[in-house]
């Protein structure tokens, strides 16, 4: 039986983009519980229906806006709580509230003093384009009420599909070859079991590489009419996703994008910021840093988590040395390949998780981290710890496990900077860089 639904006020947003309000409804078993909303901005009182019940909290989405924020805008999208959330925010509210939230998460989990002056002073770089900045997106698949196969995305927390049409993130030239792709997959009679995912991903020229990804292992010679390479698509291939099998391939299976002079080479499954605009700006940051608190010309440079070397190698006419650690093998096989190509003498690659290569952290070296949503490995914060190396440059795409990783480095570090980055604007997510010094 479908859950009554309930009012409340939405009092400010909470890390991961929902609207957190307290209910105040009695003769309710879920009376003065937290609840985290989907679709609620602060101010707001709204009708909401309950999607999960636990002891302490409930998470709903919000059905109808009874009173609205001034601050709220028209979507652009049907789908947007699927992928940008925020898209029914002003953009400079989103920025100030983006703010808010990572100050929230450094005092509550970092346990960062409330009036740190860095703190109070918090500041986030913004890109001008709120829309099409995405290089990089997945489309998955399902049939519409005709039965027409379109793109999907999941519905935010749920495993069901909706069909949608492209994505207003992404840049123009991935949605023109995201729709190619889509007239072959209908041409070919693909059914929905059939289909995993289309990945597609651009570079600052405009170029771009597709994969689709199969749940069978279909014959691509009983197959017509593929997607036609020309000055924007520049590699299609199709892959059995269990395996990551090539099942057909034509043209090029990696782009390139220059970087401070730095020609880098990456590709499908290569970790590689999806904002290049506002990454190079966070970049730029990071050698202000290093100028200010690190003797440049001595810089023995570890890049943890460093994909193809997007970080260090645009850094390393710099660095006495650099040391670039990834588990991801493509990764590091374009990480290789880009040492060569830029003829740079003084860099090297581990292939290995940043936690199983421990021994080549030292006091004397200069540490950057940029790992994954779960943060640093307690190994590994175990290690810097001991070895306390002079200087860590952490960016990360999860503030609150961020926090925690600055709270357990507290008892030897400082945080000398914080700056933030909105690499995804009109969604919940931002990048933070700071930059700690050994006491």
């Amino acid at each position: 039986m479908q859950q009554k639904k309930l009012t409340t006020k939405i009092t400010k947003l909470v890390f991961g983009g929902q609207g957190f309000a307290r209910i105040e409804s009695p003769g309710s078993p879920h009376n003065g519980k937290p609840a985290f909303i989907w679709n609620g901005l602060p101010g707001e009182e709204v009708e909401f229906q309950l999607t999960k019940e636990k002891k302490n909290f409930v998470e709903g989405v919000v059905t109808k806006v009874i009173k609205p924020s001034p601050k709220r805008v028209v979507p652009k999208e049907d789908h947007f709580a699927s992928c940008s959330p925020f898209q029914v925010l002003e953009y400079d509210e989103e920025n100030k509230q983006k703010v808010e939230i990572c100050r929230d998460a450094f005092v509550r989990i970092g346990k960062i003093s409330q009036d740190f002056a860095l703190l109070e002073n918090l500041e986030i770089v913004a890109p001008k384009k709120e829309y099409g900045y995405r290089n990089k997106i997945e489309y998955n698949f399902a049939e519409d009420e005709d039965g027409l196969m379109q793109f999907a995305f999941f519905e935010r927390n749920q495993i069901t599909k909706i069909p949608i049409k492209p994505c207003v993130l992404a840049k123009p030239e991935i949605n023109e070859v995201a729709e190619k792709i889509l007239e072959f997959v209908r041409h070919n009679s693909f059914a929905s079991w059939d289909l995993k995912s289309t990945v597609i991903r651009s570079n600052e020229k405009g170029e771009v590489i597709a994969g689709l990804f199969l749940k069978s292992r279909k014959d691509p010679t009983e197959m017509t009419e593929f997607p036609e390479l020309n000055a924007t698509l520049k590699g299609f291939h199709i892959y059995f996703s269990n395996d990551k099998e090539a099942l057909y391939t034509d043209g090029q299976d990696f782009l390139f994008h220059e970087i401070n002079k730095t020609n880098l080479k990456y590709g499908l499954d290569s970790f590689f910021q999806v904002n290049q605009e506002i990454f190079e700006k966070a970049l730029g940051e990071i050698e202000v840093q290093l100028s200010k608190y690190a003797n440049k010309s001595k810089l023995d440079l570890v890049d943890l988590y460093s994909g193809v070397g997007a970080i260090s190698l645009p850094l390393s006419d710099n660095c006495h040395s650099v040391t670039l650690v990834d588990n991801n093998k493509e990764a590091i096989k374009f990480a290789k390949e880009n040492i060569y190509q830029n003829e740079i003498k003084n860099a090297k690659v581990h292939c290995t998780e940043a936690e199983k290569n421990l021994q080549i952290i030292s006091p004397d070296k200069t540490v950057i981290l940029d790992p994954p949503r779960a943060g640093i490995h307690e190994n590994l914060t175990k290690k810097l710890l001991k070895e306390t190396p002079a200087l860590i440059i952490y960016l990360s795409c999860n503030v609150s496990t961020q926090a925690r990783d600055i709270r357990l480095l507290s008892e030897k570090y400082t945080v000398k900077s914080m700056k933030l980055f909105n690499f995804f604007p009109k969604t919940p997510h931002v990048e933070s860089l700071c930059v700690l010094q050994r006491k």
